[in-house]
């Protein structure tokens, strides 16, 4: 935020460009996470019902 008020568009523009890889490293990890849960939840429940 600084840097837009001084008037410095590159630093912004590269501590925006941080910060959107840094959630989206957040929402891809999630994201994985949640595939591999949801996996083997469906795994378990195949083998005990068959």
């Amino acid at each position: 935020m600084s840097s837009i008020v001084e008037g410095n568009s590159q630093m912004a523009l590269m501590y925006g460009r941080d910060t959107f890889y840094f959630a989206l490293g957040i929402a891809v990890g999630m994201s994985a996470a949640w595939s591999i849960c949801y996996f083997g939840r469906t795994v378990r429940k195949k083998q005990d019902a068959g």
